[in-house]
């Protein structure tokens, strides 16, 4: 069975974020995602395509390698049932895979379309926002008949979760773009900014008094509007938010350019993340025009701020379990083997691969081995300590960087085995996933860390070899690299 290349998905994966965080356009990152994912499956006649949902169409997004006609052909085809691969998964928010177009029931209305383009199997998955409605559709074409693997559906789980990221970006983006033309075009620019705009503007003196306030929701307002008019900023705020406001405010003035702020109140709303932009206002009040003023306008940034989070977890966290990913793993395990040449200690690597998880996988599905995986996560996450490091590199394997350092190797091998131990005595309840109970066992190879001369992807390799030697000799078995 092929397996996935973790160093090429890693990067792949970064060359999405990196494209997404940086706000590039919504086709340019879609696009990427296809061609990726299109690399890593390295098949021969494999296409991908990403269709975008509006209303109750499927619009083009990205095909980089699908006919023109063929994408032209389906923009705009409406959802429904034996809508195609892609249609039928929008309409049902579930996915489906599709071996042989010619034979398939979803495709009877469209399967001469396909065939006519050499397009003879279709996998294709709905795209999941992260309040559950549905974006579109991430699916891979064959020019020949072709049953999916689970690598093959563990990639696009994963560049599914990406589209996600990078169409809810692309909407955020949008929105604030028509709220700015909306602006542009009012009149009365100050009053339409707070009448369109989710947004809160306050007019300010040179010395922290509000003068004016026009803004959206009230439930934004650190005081009531009535206990603000008139007040100085000291008045209304604590000693330490009044500082920082005031630095703002005469740098503002001094510079005569605007200044940006970041900060957190606590109002009606909830905990709120404002961004402030803080530019001088001349000749502001006619009865005293050579008095200085300040515009104050706070944006609420929270959900910004909430999806950056979002894009880091997906760098550095496997989404279907929340442990550390590959790429965090190694991160640790390098600093690890630096603390062990500085100081000539020795640690411990364990490599975790679950027995028969592939007869549940048939069992149950791939979402119930979904289920299953996250229960074996929450055990071992109750066997280990919260210093040592626990991740999910992939399918059903786990990989723990264990926290504790010994002087000598033969201390070190105590420790690693009475973890193992734990795991595997841990590892021998019944699962339940949809009134069906499942026993779960692990094979676990350990490598110890030690030496001058050990590398990051050594370490990892030997771990990997030892747990083999352990299922070579059967169910809940333990082995040590180099060792019996």
């Amino acid at each position: 069975m092929a397996q996935i290349d973790f160093e090429a998905l890693l990067n792949a994966q970064a060359k999405v974020l990196k494209l997404v965080a940086s706000g590039r356009p919504l086709g340019i990152c879609l696009d990427t995602i296809c061609r990726e994912i299109e690399g890593l499956l390295s098949d021969d006649g494999v296409k991908s395509s990403i269709l975008i949902l509006n209303d109750q169409s499927l619009v083009h997004g990205a095909a980089p390698s699908l006919p023109t006609a063929y994408c032209d052909a389906i923009n705009g085809v409406q959802i429904g049932d034996n809508v195609g691969s892609c249609g039928t998964a929008a309409f049902t928010a579930r996915p489906v895979y599709v071996d042989d177009i010619a034979s398939s029931r979803e495709w009877k209305d469209f399967a001469d379309l396909a065939l006519s383009f050499d397009l003879k199997a279709c996998w294709s998955t709905p795209i999941i926002s992260s309040n559950n409605a549905v974006l579109g559709t991430f699916a891979v074409y064959y020019d020949h008949v072709k049953k999916p693997e689970k690598h093959h559906l563990d990639l696009i789980e994963f560049f599914q979760s990406l589209c996600a990221v990078s169409i809810e970006k692309d909407q955020m983006l949008q929105r604030e773009i028509e709220l700015n033309a909306s602006l542009l075009a009012s009149v009365n620019k100050l009053q339409a900014f707070g009448t369109v705009m989710p947004d809160l503007a306050f007019v300010l003196d040179e010395e922290g008094t509000y003068v004016d306030v026009y803004g959206a929701d009230d439930n934004l307002l650190y005081r009531d509007l009535q206990k603000i008019m008139g007040k100085k900023i000291s008045d209304v705020f604590p000693e330490e938010e009044t500082a920082n406001f005031i630095k703002v405010i005469e740098e503002s003035l001094r510079s005569g350019s605007i200044q940006k702020y970041e900060y957190m109140l606590t109002v009606p709303k909830g905990e709120v993340v404002f961004e402030a932009r803080v530019a001088p206002v001349e000749h502001y009040d006619v009865n005293n025009p050579e008095k200085k003023h300040i515009i104050w306008l706070a944006r609420d940034i929270t959900d910004r701020k909430l999806n950056q989070l979002e894009i880091e977890k997906l760098a550095f966290f496997d989404p279907l379990t929340d442990l550390p990913n590959r790429r965090l793993l190694m991160d640790r395990l390098g600093e690890t083997i630096k603390r062990v040449r500085r100081h000539q200690e020795v640690a411990a690597l364990i490599f975790l691969d679950l027995d028969n998880f592939k007869a549940i996988n048939d069992s149950i599905g791939h979402s119930g081995g979904d289920r299953v995986l996250k229960q074996v996560a929450r055990v071992l996450e109750d066997t280990l300590r919260d210093a040592d490091t626990l991740a999910r590199i992939g399918g059903d394997e786990f990989v723990i960087l264990l926290e504790s350092f010994e002087d000598s190797p033969d201390r070190m091998h105590d420790e690693a085995k009475r973890v193992c131990e734990r795991i595997i005595k841990n590892l021998k309840v019944e699962f339940s996933v949809s009134g069906k109970k499942f026993s779960v066992g692990a094979s676990l190879g350990v490598s110890l860390i030690q030496g001058e001369n050990i590398t990051a992807d050594a370490i990892l390799g030997h771990a990997d070899i030892a747990m083999y030697d352990a299922k070579k000799q059967g169910k809940g078995r333990l082995c040590f690299y180099g060792n019996d």
